[in-house]
């Protein structure tokens, strides 16, 4: 994994002693420039080499700290998840074995509900027989009262077992229905607990992914690594960092005080945001950077897809080996995506064709953000756009205007569109 092998430190720190002993023998410990002519120009000379071989060791080591840094991180990543799992999977354990107690629970407090109406229908036919024949009495006469109010006494302890029954009858019926609510609910969590389980699982699997992707990159290929390194730069330098604006909450705050497209173009169902919970603090492939800071371009790609029917979110597109073994990087672009000059008329042929263009604003000559254009307001004369960061129908030029104060005031410009093939 290493960068730089110990064979070649050692190597080039041969080097460097190799070439300070022969200045030492060829000078004397003398100082450069107490020598003159030849002598003077070749320990100067020694002297450059010695601090440019000195230079090369500290890049290499820097290049293998940052990598070692990064594959740290994704272990404590991989760690974390790997506690949260286990976590979650014995949370399950446990609810499934109150979910199978609620439901032995119910079982047995139906069955004692059932039981309970058998006995309240003898006691009721008992004492319909005993007031029927009480009344019979009366009527015929043919015996004494102390019979009769005996058989009085007699159905009026019957009447109140009856109630007695009744009211056991009602309380496990509430009993019932609180555990059947309680059941109910036990189901809906576990239920959410086993979306969390593959939720969990599948960013595990994908730490794990882009964790041999950076050993596979990088192992054995130092210009390669660098390469990679340097695009991503390149692409960081495209995009606005948002946590960087001091005024950022004031901007934000701003955002009710411009005039909002009319309901007809508005997009309905299709907008994502960058700072979303769910994602928002995710790094973006094998990259230190935030999503919620440099995400709008993964998450404007989320956007076109859903507008296409295609169920991908923004942790899809950070989680899915589809897109991880295409390499790191803080910008990515489908295959057959193609990047084209900003053109109106270009523009408006794809939202008449049902299609949404993604349009890069940019501030000064560097940094930038991207944005979704999904209609074409012509009252207005502006495009109306779902912005990842600033919120979904707002105007082009809203966009715009809010990206122009953030930090320092700095004039804004469309300089590029992205076409989904």
């Amino acid at each position: 994994m290493q960068i730089l092998n110990k064979k070649n430190i050692f190597l080039i720190l041969g080097i460097v002693v190799a070439l300070f002993w022969c200045g030492k023998h060829l000078y004397a410990d003398t100082d450069c420039s107490t020598l003159t002519g030849d002598a003077q120009d070749q320990c100067n000379s020694l002297e450059k080499k010695a601090k440019v071989y000195q230079d090369l060791i500290d890049l290499k080591n820097k290049q293998q700290d940052t990598l070692a840094s990064q594959l740290d991180n994704i272990g404590q990543q991989q760690t974390q998840n790997k506690s949260e799992l286990q976590d979650i999977q014995k949370q399950l354990v446990n609810l499934d074995q109150q979910i199978q107690q609620l439901e032995r629970s119910i079982n047995d407090k139906q069955t004692e509900i059932d039981g309970q109406k058998a006995v309240l229908g003898v006691l009721m036919q008992t004492y319909y027989d005993y007031d029927q024949q009480g009344v019979l009495n009366l009527v015929l006469m043919d015996k004494d009262f102390s019979d009769t109010f005996s058989q009085s006494d007699y159905t009026q302890q019957s009447s109140t077992r009856v109630s007695e029954v009744l009211d056991t009858i009602q309380k496990a019926k509430d009993d019932l229905l609180a555990q059947q609510e309680d059941l109910n609910q036990k189901i809906e969590e576990n239920n959410n607990l086993k979306d969390q389980l593959t939720d969990k699982s599948s960013t595990l699997q994908s730490l794990g992914e882009q964790k041999q992707s950076l050993l596979t990159q990088t192992q054995g290929e130092e210009a390669k690594y660098q390469q990679l390194l340097a695009s991503v730069e390149a692409q960081r330098k495209e995009l606005f960092d948002f946590s960087a604006a001091s005024n950022l909450s004031d901007v934000i705050a701003s955002i009710g005080s411009y005039k909002q497209p009319d309901q007809k173009y508005w997009d309905i169902g299709h907008f994502y945001s960058q700072t979303d919970s769910r994602w928002g603090n995710m790094k973006i492939g094998g990259t230190k950077y935030l999503m919620r800071d440099y995400g709008c371009a993964i998450t404007s790609v989320a956007m076109v897809y859903d507008f296409e029917g295609k169920n991908y979110t923004p942790k899809t597109i950070l989680t899915s080996s589809d897109f991880i073994k295409k390499g790191e990087a803080i910008i990515y672009w489908p295959d057959g995506w193609y990047k084209a000059a900003f053109n109106k008329d270009t523009i408006n042929n794809q939202l008449k064709n049902g299609k949404v263009v993604i349009a890069h604003i940019t501030k000064g000559n560097t940094d930038g953000h991207f944005v979704v254009i999904h209609h074409y307001d012509s009252s207005a004369n502006n495009y109306v756009v779902n912005d990842p960061y600033f919120g979904p129908n707002l105007y082009l030029g809203t966009s715009m205007n809010l990206l122009e104060k953030l930090g320092t005031d700095i004039k804004t410009s469309v300089n590029y569109i992205i076409i989904s093939n």
